[in-house]
């Protein structure tokens, strides 16, 4: 599935993660949320501004909806992508094997050079390295792809790149009303603490030359 926000770059980047999508109460549909930019598929330009005309609406039928019923999809959505990554099983990098298995073997075997390979493939004469399903960066992605459904600031510096791209000004990017600023704030914090709580995109110098000094 593509993901909604709109920016060529952030289409291409997020196009296998999944959509946040929310239950609407008034038109009892689940559909992915719009976000701050636009995919293109409305009629729109891909990358233009639309949060002014309703970042929270529903999908489907453009209701808003409330903070707790996106705060509640989005904590889910998350929670499911983080046991995704933890429960995957493991698959053989050998093309001829593609064995899957949720343990590792013990068994140390060699490449044709000598060198071990490990985690070893669990069928027995495999030559081949178990490596994870779900990668840690399919899953910092993920977790990015929902961060830009309500991060303001960077939505508003990709529709004016995007309006410079396609040769247009785009001026001063219309304001959102306070209770829309309010809460996008708070779903973009939920995010920010998933992401602040993983390592993956961080370097530890500190602990990194400790042995060296």
């Amino acid at each position: 599935p593509r993901d909604r926000l709109a920016a060529p770059s952030d289409l291409q980047r997020f196009a296998d993660c999944e959509p946040l999508s929310v239950r609407c109460a008034a038109c009892k549909t689940t559909a992915p949320l719009k976000g701050l930019l636009s995919d293109g598929t409305d009629g729109t330009p891909p990358g233009e501004w639309i949060g002014a005309s309703g970042p929270l609406g529903c999908g489907a039928c453009g209701a808003r909806l409330p903070r707790t019923a996106v705060s509640n999809a989005l904590t889910l959505a998350m929670r499911k992508a983080i046991a995704a990554y933890y429960t995957a099983p493991l698959q053989c990098d050998e093309p001829s094997c593609c064995e899957r298995a949720r343990s590792v073997s013990t068994h140390i075997s060699r490449d044709d050079a000598g060198l071990p390979l490990f985690p070893a493939c669990t069928v027995a004469r495999c030559r081949g390295r178990m490596t994870r399903t779900v990668t840690d960066r399919s899953l910092h992605t993920q977790l990015l792809s929902y961060r830009s459904l309500f991060d303001v600031g960077a939505a508003k510096t990709k529709a004016v790149a995007e309006a410079k791209r396609r040769g247009e000004t785009l001026g001063e990017v219309p304001p959102l009303s306070p209770a829309d600023a309010a809460d996008l704030s708070h779903l973009a914090g939920l995010v920010r603490a998933r992401l602040d709580a993983s390592a993956f995109d961080r370097v530890d110098l500190a602990s990194l030359f400790s042995r060296v000094a």
